[in-house]
């Protein structure tokens, strides 16, 4: 091609520019449309949400009989059989212990974040008399926080500034699979029984906070089912019978604290008037 001026040529490198960058400009916008779609696209589709977060009672033991009621598996009946103080070095003692499984499933299409899950399920189960939670062992078979050994999770003790309440928390130390599920049996013994009252009742909820962004705000939360713990310490008398003989009555009193006469030296104000048709005891 032959220019007869050098005003045509550079018009006609002017128009070529001008349309290369007009091309580069439609190339870039084409670009930005796709990404925006594609991401459109991703949070139309992705499904953010808790598949499932349950608890559910284990039959207990340490010389107590747990059991679920058959009809509301919900409800567990704790009946010490004994008395015995706990002792955590042995393991042997103590009359009541329940335990149950907590199962969590992630769901959804997308995965979560190193700290973006938090648990929580009440401290204590046990209370005494006072209102106080009363001695009582609590075993969480996970790593204690900030160790990351074990199964995705640590657990830690927190404490409600504004309501006193006290938490057990669970969270993710590393990152959750979309439809991961996760599985932990927590179990509480009561050191001493006696120290809770008969027809003491406790309910139990869980609940479950997901941060996937991490920017401080909830995106998902749920709370799971409720558990009743009722617990029954009352002693029931099988069998009695009279019988009296005064040359092992000493003896009587020292081995069973079963006492054939009242004692002047108790409180008077607990003597029936009629105290001779009696025979007392005395438990501590």
């Amino acid at each position: 091609m032959k220019f007869k001026k050098k005003s045509d040529y550079f018009l006609l490198m002017s128009v070529i520019l001008f349309s290369g960058l007009l091309l580069k400009v439609v190339l870039i916008d084409f670009l930005s449309a796709d990404k925006a779609l594609t991401d459109l696209y991703n949070n139309l589709t992705s499904s953010n949400e808790i598949g499932k977060f349950t608890l559910t009672w284990v039959a207990g033991n340490n010389g107590t009989t747990g059991v679920v009621d058959s009809e509301d598996e919900s409800k567990m009946t704790l009946s010490p059989g004994e008395n015995n103080i706990y002792n955590a070095e042995s393991n042997t003692g103590g009359g009541a212990k329940a335990t149950y499984q907590l199962m969590f499933n992630m769901g959804g299409n997308q995965a979560a974040p190193p700290g973006s899950i938090i648990i929580k399920v009440p401290k204590y189960l046990f209370y005494g008399r006072d209102g106080e939670p009363s001695n009582q062992v609590i075993d969480i078979p996970l790593a204690e926080y900030p160790s990351d050994m074990g199964t995705g999770f640590n657990y830690r003790y927190e404490t409600d500034e504004e309501t006193g309440e006290e938490w057990i928390v669970l969270e993710n130390y590393q990152t959750i699979p979309e439809s991961y599920s996760f599985e932990a049996s927590l179990s509480w013994i009561l050191v001493t029984p006696s120290t809770v009252a008969d027809n003491y009742t406790k309910e139990i909820e869980g609940h479950v906070y997901v941060d996937l962004d991490l920017d401080g705000t909830t995106d998902i939360s749920s709370n799971s089912n409720k558990l009743t713990l009722d617990y029954a310490s009352h002693a029931t008398i099988s069998s009695f019978s009279e019988w009296y003989d005064s040359h092992y009555e000493e003896e009587i009193a020292k081995t069973s604290n079963i006492y054939l006469n009242w004692n002047a030296n108790w409180n008077s104000a607990l003597k029936p008037e009629n105290h001779e048709d009696y025979i007392y005891t005395i438990n501590y």
